[in-house]
């Protein structure tokens, strides 16, 4: 492999694994303000389907490779809970055991204060819960 190739493919590799983020190290503890669940498709009314990503949203960008488990509520259209269940947040998409059609709403809470680098084991912590409210389709 030539010199140039190599190193652009280590500078890639060097984002994929560490991202550029709002991360800072206080005291013993890794914070990330920017952090937010995002909804990437959503298929609930007809398949009883959700995918879900942590996203950056100083990035941008789902980061795939950050998880934490989190509860998920699903609301009709008076605002009655039809479903609640809790995931431990390291597959993205979800299956619940049946299509809601009567679902208006999803809620999504973080059950912690903070994510998971699947690559190093290492917590990100968040000053706030991480939430995501998404109008079903």
């Amino acid at each position: 492999m030539k010199p140039f190739p190599l190193f652009l493919f280590i500078s890639a590799l060097s984002l994929w694994v560490n991202p550029i983020s709002a991360q800072t190290l206080v005291g013993d503890r890794w914070i990330d303000n920017s952090l937010t669940i995002r909804v990437v498709e959503e298929s609930i009314r007809k398949t009883g389907q959700i995918t879900i990503c942590i996203y950056s949203t100083e990035t941008e960008a789902c980061i795939e490779n950050l998880f934490t488990a989190f509860e998920t509520r699903i609301l009709d259209a008076s605002g009655k809970e039809i479903w609640n269940a809790l995931w431990m947040g390291q597959k993205k998409t979800v299956s619940f055991k049946k299509a809601l059609p009567d679902g208006y709403k999803i809620e999504i809470k973080a059950t912690q204060p903070f994510v998971i680098n699947l690559m190093t084991g290492t917590r990100i912590y968040q000053d706030k819960e991480i939430t995501a409210e998404y109008i079903l389709r």
